[in-house]
């Protein structure tokens, strides 16, 4: 056995040294990131196969020190065991934190017996996914693969289907663009284009949400682990566990496709075999899985290994695992949770839905404590019950080695950005665009409203709109005082609501270099801008946590979005280059879904 224990720790060091080599090399962030997490999934494979030998080698010492004290009595015996029972419990207590960190909470969830229509689905012009910004994972999942097939077929290879959206895809997606007319300043896909390229008309938040979590998941939709955290055999696009039987229901679906999909993969024999299986009782079937699936280290044998790689490669065996996650996690967890909850937006969709995959979704406390954070404040952004309802899902978690890694996972839903197995994600990117908030640095709504129809300049607005008529209109014809005047989202509802006020007289000519500024800017792009804010109380500022010294509030700066089917990047870059040819000075910010400008009169840039 001690030698065993040596075998297991030099391939340890061994993948340890693996893993320092690829952070070393010359590989995309992207790649280096996948192999590292792959790497680490061998080694916590090892932990555990490790703390079950040496649980063995100290039952086996009990044994000894039983027959080498039988002569001493009971009572010496008795003590020795106590302290013997007590290592192997401290041995095996990791091992048990694993599996309660992936065993559903006991939820009572309401049935979502009809859809929630205040959830914020993506409409024709909304980016689906876009190149990712520099430094961040690039998207990846089944609304990449599906991209990658139809450029491939109309002739713009991607150079293998991986999906990744990499440097590859976002060149054929440039070629693609160019060859239908659009814009090619940057390698985006709307949700209506993504119909025209691939045919498929059926996006919505769950493609999403399940593309972010198989990211986080890193198991595509072939790979299969053994028995390392008590599921037995987990496999697939989000982790299909045979304990809690999804690995069993994603069968029964590719079986209810048709049989030929498992007889090609596993041969008749052993699919009868499979099918048998899936008639027993849970029992029975973890029963079956530990002698003819895993190994005696209970890991998944080779020849089973490779048959589940292959039968991932099923279009059938796909089609049934996003039909098994919309419909036990999304439609049975997610959205009923979400629904309890009062939240609507993507990212807390995307959360609930990673939690659901991960740990069975929110505890019945978890809910109560959303709830509660939202009565002691009705007015709570989104956002800030965002980072209630994870805390919330963090306490869930017992105080295992993975719990801040789990918890890093829920982080990133709060604001869209945040760092999971030592990657960056920028989610804005993977289609999670559509918020109330609307602070700086934020993510606010992308369809904001046309000019046409923004509301009548009210009474008490109305000496504004003849200053702008008679200082401003001559140096931006393309602008209204109706856009300057625009409050902001937040001022519509939440816990801002009516806090922003009409600019004060006294700054009114500071808008005369601003609207100079944004018209430059729409003359440079030859496209409409929206302005999501532009002067801001500081009651309001305040309110929505903007700068303390913000701009905002002198009225010399505005939040646009440039209607040229471009990214925040391309539009910051491209402005970027204007101050630096002298059109302005002024600060230039990036953020997911806009771009802040503004005339303060010293470059500043973020």
């Amino acid at each position: 056995m001690d030698e065993e224990l040596r075998r297991l720790q030099a391939l340890r060091d061994e993948l340890i040294a693996a893993a320092a080599e690829v952070g070393q090399s010359a590989l995309t962030p992207a790649e280096k990131a996948r192999r590292i997490s792959e790497i680490n999934f061998e080694i916590d494979d090892i932990d555990v196969v490790m703390m079950d030998h040496a649980a063995t080698q100290v039952n086996a010492a009990s044994q000894a020190v039983v027959a080498s004290t039988e002569a001493a009595g009971r009572n010496v015996l008795g003590k020795v065991l106590d302290g013997l029972s007590a290592v192997v419990a401290s041995i095996r207590e990791d091992v048990q934190r694993i599996i309660r960190d992936i065993t559903p909470d006991p939820v009572a969830v309401v049935p979502n017996t009809a859809p929630t229509p205040a959830i914020v689905n993506p409409v024709a012009d909304d980016p689906v996914m876009l190149r990712r910004s520099s430094g961040t994972r690039a998207v990846y999942g089944h609304l990449v693969r599906a991209m990658q097939n139809a450029l491939s077929n109309a002739g713009f290879s991607t150079n293998g289907v991986d999906m990744i959206f990499g440097d590859d895809t976002a060149n054929a997606l440039l070629a693609w663009r160019a060859s239908t007319g659009r814009s090619t300043l940057d390698a985006i896909i709307t949700k209506n284009e993504f119909t025209d390229l691939t045919g498929q008309d059926e996006v919505d938040l769950f493609d999403f949400c399940a593309q972010a979590t198989a990211s986080f998941e890193g198991h595509g939709f072939g790979k299969i682990v053994g028995d390392f955290d008590g599921a037995v055999m987990t496999w697939g696009y989000h982790g299909y566990t045979l304990k809690f039987g999804h690995l069993q229901a994603v069968l029964g679906r590719i079986e209810a496709k048709g049989p030929q999909t498992l007889d090609a993969v596993f041969g008749s024999e052993r699919a009868n075999q499979v099918r048998q299986m899936l008639q027993m009782p849970l029992q029975g079937q973890l029963d079956w899985a530990r002698q003819n699936v895993l190994d005696g280290q209970s890991r998944i044998r080779s020849d089973w290994h490779t048959q589940f790689a292959d039968l991932g490669e099923q279009e059938s065996a796909r089609t049934a695992m996003l039909e098994h996650s919309r419909e036990a996690f999304w439609d049975g967890i997610a959205v009923p949770q979400a629904t309890l909850m009062g939240l609507h937006e993507p990212l807390s969709l995307g959360m609930l839905f990673d939690a659901a995959i991960q740990q069975g979704g929110a505890s019945n406390s978890t809910l109560e404590k959303v709830k509660a954070a939202r009565a002691a404040n009705p007015n709570a952004t989104e956002m800030s019950l965002r980072e209630v309802l994870a805390k919330a899902l963090r306490a869930q978690l017992s105080n295992s080695k993975w719990a801040d890694d789990v918890f890093a996972r829920r982080r990133a839903f709060i604001s869209g950005r945040g760092k999971v197995h030592s990657v960056n994600y920028d989610l804005g990117a993977w289609g999670f665009f559509a918020s109330d908030d609307e602070n700086e640095g934020r993510i606010i709504p992308p369809r904001l409203p046309e000019i046409t129809q923004m509301p009548a300049i009210q009474p008490s607005q109305r000496s504004f709109a003849q200053f702008f008529e008679d200082e401003i209109q001559s140096h931006a014809p393309n602008f209204s005082a109706t856009e300057l005047l625009y409050p902001g989202g937040g001022n519509a509802a939440g816990a801002c609501k009516g806090l922003n006020t009409d600019p004060p007289e006294d700054l009114w000519q500071n808008a005369v270099a601003l609207s100079t500024l944004l018209q430059a800017i729409r003359d440079e792009f030859g496209a409409p801008l929206r302005i999501s804010s532009c002067y801001r109380s500081p009651e309001y500022n305040s309110c929505i946590g903007g700068a303390s010294r913000s701009q905002h509030m002198r009225f010399t700066a505005a939040d646009i979005t440039i209607a040229n089917g471009n990214t925040p990047l391309t539009w910051y870059n491209k402005i970027l280059e204007m101050r630096n040819r002298g059109v302005f000075s002024g600060g230039i910010g990036r953020y997911n879904t806009f771009v802040h400008v503004d005339v303060r009169g010293e470059n500043a840039t973020w």
